[in-house]
């Protein structure tokens, strides 16, 4: 918990510093959206959790974040037929590196014709709302 404390803090910092990931290197910027990610699917988690009986979309105002995290995508959170699907635009590194941060969970990936993506085991399905190309994480929710 401290080690996300710390990378939220160095993530505030470096929103403030420099606005757009333009002109930071390419790994650093890498880190910082799937760190980004990371924290949102985290707290998509925690709400979806506290709140087993919620559908639909959820807002980011229903989440607790962090005060200094600000979105850096467009990410986006949806509960539907007893599963949580958290997702958003990102690029093939930036979802290695969020699979890297989940240890290589196999309910994380790319979202591709209908299949999660790299398809561990059983393939996953993925619904038609979460666009070809995406990263998402899912989640049972029971």
């Amino acid at each position: 918990m401290k080690a996300l404390a710390v990378a939220m803090l160095l993530l505030g910092v470096a929103s403030l510093v420099c606005p757009s990931l333009d002109g930071m290197h390419e790994d650093g910027a890498v880190q910082i959206i799937a760190t980004n990610y990371t924290v949102y699917r985290n707290a998509v988690h925690n709400y979806v959790y506290e709140h087993r009986s919620v559908t639909g979309t959820i807002p980011l105002a229903r989440l607790q974040m962090p005060a200094t995290w600000r979105g850096l995508r467009a990410w986006q959170a949806r509960v539907e037929g007893g599963k949580c699907y958290v997702y958003g635009e990102a690029t093939q590194e930036e979802i290695a590196a969020v699979r890297d941060m989940l240890h290589d969970s196999f309910a994380t990936g790319m979202a591709s014709g209908g299949k999660l993506i790299p398809i561990l085991g059983n393939a996953i399905s993925v619904p038609a709302f979460i666009p070809n190309g995406s990263l998402v994480s899912i989640t049972e929710v029971e």
